[in-house]
């Protein structure tokens, strides 16, 4: 009996290793949970992987941005949203290895979420002091 509840938590604590995925990239560390969605693991939210932002060196034409995707926006200051939903199998390893272009300055998965009220508490202690910031709604913003 006792072997047999031995083997059973070991079965259970192998199968639960092998379904936990964990990724790092740029710094941040990113886990697969059920139905094989990522999560950003520091902030909980799921990753959006449709979307990625890039941003490419200084004076660099926009090289073959199909290669990668479609460009859905872009700012001055040279950053693009590309939609990568049509590269099936794309993200992770796709990831690393435009990491390594030398063309390319920056890449950045974005989240999908909602930031509460209590992660962007401030910390002037003059606050209660500033009526005309809640006259104004700057609190809802």
């Amino acid at each position: 009996m006792r072997r047999y509840l031995l083997f059973l938590c070991s079965l259970f604590l192998a199968l639960t290793s092998l379904s936990q995925e964990i990724v790092s990239f740029n710094g941040k560390q990113y886990e697969k949970r059920l139905n094989n969605v990522w999560f950003e693991i520091e902030s909980g939210f799921m990753i959006d992987s449709v979307v990625i932002t890039i941003k490419l060196q200084p004076n660099t034409y926009k090289k073959d941005i199909k290669q990668i995707g479609k460009i859905i926006r872009q700012n001055s200051l040279g950053y693009m949203d590309i939609d990568i939903s049509e590269k099936q199998g794309f993200f992770f390893s796709q990831l690393k290895a435009l990491a390594k272009d030398k063309e390319i300055l920056s890449i950045d998965i974005n989240t999908i979420g909602t930031y509460n009220r209590i992660q962007a508490t401030s910390n002037d202690p003059y606050l209660t002091n500033q009526w005309y910031l809640e006259r104004i709604k700057a609190f809802d913003a």
